[in-house]
Order: C-alpha cells, then structure tokens, then sequence
C-alpha cells in the first residue's frame, strides 16, 4: 500500500540502493515509489549496516549457530550487538539463513512456490517449520532461484527499455525479457543488462554524484550519462551521496 506523505519528523537514511524514510518512534521504515500513476512511499525492511544504540522494544534473541542475533518483528530486521569506543552497539545486517523466528512482519506477502507457501518481506523470505522441540515458527530460506510471471500482458505503466535492441520490461524492481520457450504472454525474470545503453532514464529517476561521477536512480537501476547520445545502465555505485529528493 502506497502511503502519500509521510510524519514530518522523519528521518532520511541513505545507503548505497535507495533514500529510506524511517520514524524512529514507530521503527517503521520507507522508501519512494509509484504504482499506476500514483507517487507515495511504501514501507520495506530497513537497511544492512545501519547501526542504533538501542534495540526496538519489541527484539527477541535468535541464535543461529554461535551467533547470536536480535529480531525485531515490527521492522522485519535482525540486528547482531558490537562493541565500538567502549559502547555497546546493534547493527543491522542480511537476514541469516536457518534463522526460526515466532511471527512474521505484518507487511509479509504470502504466496506459493512449488506447491510450498514461502513468505516474504523486502529481500527476506521465510518457510513454516517446526524445530526438533515442537517449535512452530517460520525459518528464513533462500530466495527462489528464478521467477516466471505469467500474465496476459504487461501492467499499463510497465516502463519498457530499448537496451541495445533488446526490449526489456521493468516492472515492480525487475527486468523482464519473453520466455520463447513457454509460450505467448510468459516472462521471465532476466539480469539486468549492465553497460546496456537507453535513450533516456524512466520519469522520477533521482539524481545524485559520487567522486564527480552523476548517477541517475531508478528504484535499484543506476545510470551515467553516455559519452555520445543517451544513458548507460551500470552496477551500483560503491557509496552513496548526495542530497536527498
């Protein structure tokens, strides 16, 4: 659900992908973005490496081997505690795979693959199990290897990239090419196709520069300025800077 404005006290977070949007009262986090036209933000699971001082109320301790993380349900976040200049500190970090938690984000999106229903949130996907106790909880898994999207035909405001003669469809932070092999109206998820050039970025693309290098931002799709006509897709930049939009 795309939310249209935000609390003015919130806070902008930048990292290496997007501008995050965080109130720290409510631990919730966003990023910008557009659906049918409409420009909002949407609440996602917060960033790798951002470091607090103090956990989210709601932390529960999960030990995956011998290390020892803390889950917060309200942010979809696992955070691991550190020590820097004589303070304790918690730092998020990727979500460890074989992690049981009890609950689920509320954001989480369920869906099925392979017969199996797998949940996800932002980059994070979890599986039911119970554990050797009799603990039923959810287990943080691998992501699907690949996805096949089976459509009629492509959403209205897929935005579509010429990419070297190629047509690319880029829709919901994916590049998608026709899968020939399974027929009519299937595609499938493709890399995205870095060092490809387009004639000109999507609307709303954020403009920002690192080491005297402008970047042009779209969702997680970064661009430079070709030396002749036009825009190149390439990988992202090491840090981000800049202004926030």
């Amino acid at each position: 659900m795309i939310v249209t404005s935000l609390r003015p006290r919130t806070v902008v977070v930048v990292d290496r992908t997007y501008y995050y949007y965080y109130y720290p009262s409510t631990h919730v986090w966003y990023v910008k973005s557009s659906h049918n036209g409409q420009e909002g933000y949407v609440v996602v699971s917060p960033p790798a490496n951002y470091e607090v001082d103090q956990l989210p109320t709601d932390a529960k301790e999960v030990k995956v081997e011998d290390q020892v993380y803390y889950f917060s349900k309200v942010e979809g976040a696992f955070y691991i505690k550190i020590e820097r200049d004589g303070k304790t500190r918690y730092v998020i970090v990727d979500a460890p795979l074989g992690a049981l938690v009890d609950a689920l984000p509320d954001q989480a999106i369920e869906y099925e693959e392979d017969g199996d229903k797998v949940y996800q949130y932002g980059e994070t996907y979890y599986v039911m199990e119970t554990d050797p106790a009799g603990k039923a909880g959810y287990v943080v898994t691998a992501p699907p290897a690949s996805e096949v999207v089976e459509v009629d035909e492509m959403a209205e405001d897929t935005i579509t990239m010429e990419v070297d003669g190629t047509a690319y469809y880029y829709m919901d932070g994916a590049f998608y090419l026709p899968d020939r092999e399974s027929g009519e109206n299937v595609y499938s998820v493709a890399e995205p196709p870095l060092g490809g050039n387009v004639e000109t970025v999507p609307d709303g693309s954020v403009v920002f520069t690192i080491d005297g290098m402008t970047y042009y931002q779209f969702d997680n799709v970064f661009f430079t300025q070709a030396e002749d006509d036009g825009f190149t897709i390439v990988a992202e930049p090491g840090e981000a800077a800049g202004t926030p939009p």
